[in-house]
């Protein structure tokens, strides 16, 4: 069975990401049963430690650069992961933007990013450190058409890199009764 690593703030932990996630985990546990074993990589600080059940499997101290370069060797040491799926959203990883690089250089195995919010606009020294984490990755995925827009314009990043997958629910349009 593929295990799929996911680094992402996680429930316990009250944040939008860590329940997109938990709900992302349910949502493909649902639609493809044990196809997939799915883990999580926590993000933690010093502040904000938890304790956390199934399946969360690794924690990462974001304020810490070595754990960085630690949790990278783990993933890459795990024979049974085979993808990571990483959450992005700034301010997730302490403030730690060389060593967020460097984690996504390190990992040996195919990384899927998503990219929940993309500024628009960036100075030179921002995109070029976007376009080098999306360089290491094999998928970027965002949520709306106007971030693939910014990603493909603003930091030129190949249109068949990024796949959009829209925030939020579906209209369905009611019959007439």
């Amino acid at each position: 069975m593929k295990e799929i690593l996911c680094l992402t703030s996680y429930p316990p932990r009250e944040c939008g990401i860590a329940t997109f996630s938990n709900d992302l985990i349910q949502s493909i546990h649902r639609k493809f049963g044990n196809s997939y074993s799915i883990k999580v990589c926590a993000l933690e600080s010093p502040a904000e430690k938890y304790v956390y059940s199934e399946p969360v499997k690794y924690t990462l101290n974001t304020s810490d650069a070595s754990d960085y370069i630690r949790i990278a060797g783990k993933i890459n040491d795990d024979a049974g992961i085979s993808l990571v799926l990483i959450q992005h959203e700034f301010g997730l990883f302490g403030g730690q933007e060389n060593a967020f690089l460097q984690l996504t250089e390190r990992i040996a195995k195919p990384v899927i990013i998503v990219f929940h919010t993309v500024l628009a606009r960036p100075e030179e020294s921002f995109k070029q450190y976007l376009r080098k984490i999306a360089s290491a990755c094999s998928e970027i995925i965002v949520m709306t058409q106007t971030s693939a827009h910014i990603l493909q314009s603003d930091y030129q990043i190949a249109n068949d890199k990024i796949s959009v997958i829209p925030h939020g629910t579906q209209l369905v349009s009611h019959k007439d009764k």
